[in-house]
């Protein structure tokens, strides 16, 4: 007797260091990164592991602004088993600011070839090229920045709920969020801000267009520090907590320079 059938089995492998890199980053700063080969200077986006013009390893991982021209689309209407919605959706073939390859990826619907584009992404993120939600024209990706952006300030400064305050718990997650945070043009000038919570350091760069935020202590010499307790700093971006003259004074908060320090809470909180 013979039964006929299909069998399906799942796989599961690493995806190498230089894609790793790239899904982290979408994950955790909602950034685009390329791979610069360091030989012949093409830059890769999505970056491969190996170059392909010239088979050297990439390894320096370059930012992208997310913005590029939409080179050809094609409107999807038949769904398969990789589909990554539910049909009829628009795939776009698009070229990145700064990389020499394409990336194909869902954009708006009635994009057409020849726009101009930016991508727009989700706010819960997983490390998948999905995290990019989709590219939108200009203007419309740049109102979504603005309704991501106060998303993400309700979530940290109201415990992320309508009705009721919560209290933070995560300072990882507080600096994850800064960029979507980010108010562009508050300042005039390039400034580094180092943070340090207890058994953690952060280091944010800020100039009046942008916002990078790194794990660690990125530099020597910050123009701005502060070094205080995890209930303190949580309380504080959350509203539960005021600083006082008094923390300065019995050293509960360190800083070189308060006026940054007002001048950081600015840029973030309207």
């Amino acid at each position: 007797m013979i039964l006929e059938g299909d069998i399906t089995i799942p796989y599961k492998w690493t995806t190498g260091a230089t894609i790793g890199r790239f899904l982290a980053e979408l994950r955790d700063n909602a950034r685009i990164t390329g791979a610069r080969c360091e030989a012949c200077d093409k830059v890769y986006a999505p970056p491969p592991d190996v170059c392909g013009e010239c088979f050297k390893p990439l390894t320096e991982l370059v930012n992208l602004s997310g913005e590029g021209e939409v080179i050809a689309c094609s409107v999807v209407e038949r769904a398969m088993a990789w589909s990554p919605k539910n049909p009829p959706y628009t795939l776009g073939l698009i070229k990145l600011d700064g990389a020499d390859t394409n990336i194909v990826h869902i954009v708006r619907a009635g994009v057409l070839a020849g726009e101009r584009v930016r991508a727009v992404f989700k706010q819960d993120r997983t490390g998948s090229i999905l995290d990019i939600d989709y590219f939108a024209p200009l203007d419309e990706a740049a109102q979504s920045d603005r309704w991501d952006g106060e998303i993400a300030r309700h979530k940290i400064f109201h415990g992320g709920t309508d009705s009721q305050m919560e209290e933070l718990t995560d300072v990882a997650e507080v600096f994850r969020l800064m960029p979507t945070m980010f108010r562009k043009g508050k300042t005039d000038r390039q400034l580094v801000y180092y943070f340090s919570i207890e058994d953690e350091q952060w280091t944010v760069f800020i100039g009046p267009d942008s916002c990078e935020v790194k794990e660690g202590k990125a530099v020597e010499n910050a123009d701005c520090f502060l070094k205080t307790s995890k209930k303190i700093f949580l309380g504080t971006v959350s509203g539960t907590y005021t600083p006082s003259m008094t923390d300065l004074i019995m050293g509960k908060i360190k800083t070189n320079n308060p006026m940054l320090m007002q001048t950081f809470r600015d840029i973030f909180v309207e």
